[in-house]
């Protein structure tokens, strides 16, 4: 018998088609594979007042700074990077293609440096925060459903 979180993998592997695993996989963790994008306003820190978007729970200032480093975003998205965050996030949460663009780059950014775990660890907490260095990452709760996402395909 499968289990909830497996059957609910499945059930949104349609909606992540192409992503690829590991970012399906983050998917899962951040939004439930893209049906839950309503992510909780953020209370501390650079980020504080502010919203993740799409189904990578990527945040604004994250997504700008992909689009502002990559060439090829930067022609197609540029004008994002000027708007209000909270506009960007609605308009992450309404356009996929946009929101798998930038969240592939990231994660080949990540990934070129990185394990995927701490690149999993790095995506939650940021790329230098103390937690996602040496091996402290693996121990992180979002690490472990990492693995679980990747394991259950």
């Amino acid at each position: 018998m499968k289990t909830l979180a497996t059957a609910c993998l499945l059930m949104s592997t349609h909606a992540l088609a192409g992503y690829g695993t590991e970012l399906q996989a983050l998917a899962m963790i951040e939004s439930s594979g893209g049906r839950n994008l309503d992510h909780p306003v953020v209370e501390h820190g650079l980020n504080r007042g502010t919203r993740a978007g799409g189904a990578f729970g990527m945040m604004p200032k994250t997504a700008k700074d992909i689009i502002s480093r990559t060439p090829a975003l930067r022609k197609k998205y540029g004008n994002w990077v000027y708007v209000p965050n909270d506009v960007l996030t609605t308009k992450l949460n309404e356009d996929r293609a946009m929101d798998r663009e930038i969240a592939t780059e990231l994660w080949k950014r990540l990934r070129s440096k990185m394990s995927k775990e701490r690149a999993a660890c790095s995506w939650f907490w940021g790329q230098y925060h103390s937690r996602c260095q040496g091996d402290a990452h693996l121990e992180t709760a979002y690490v472990g459903k990492f693995r679980f996402f990747l394991t259950s395909r």
